[in-house]
């Protein structure tokens, strides 16, 4: 390997993260529905309603809040919502 393709290498491994999730033992249902959390890929209602219009305010709990990342990963009341929250706290340490 010549000493330039070296470097590219290394350069290459110093910029590229691979976030911990990615190394937990999780369902393949579970490793999907976080990635598309991580990339607004989701269906909460501040993405959906600018594809279906309507409103963005949670319909999960009462509190009249935008239905967003922040709401459902801090405040949502939803019984769901709060026990998948507790269930995989571990996912979101170390990202806020």
């Amino acid at each position: 390997m010549s000493s330039r393709s070296k470097q590219e290498s290394s350069d290459v491994s110093q910029v590229v993260w691979i976030p911990s999730y990615l190394y937990k033992d999780l369902d393949k249902h579970v490793l999907r529905n976080f990635s598309r959390f991580r990339l607004r890929a989701h269906h909460l209602r501040v993405e959906s309603c600018k594809w279906h219009g309507g409103s963005s305010v949670c319909d999960e709990c009462e509190c009249g809040e935008v239905q967003d990342e922040k709401h459902v990963l801090f405040f949502c009341k939803c019984a769901e919502v709060c026990e998948l929250r507790m269930r995989y706290r571990d996912l979101f340490e170390g990202m806020f």
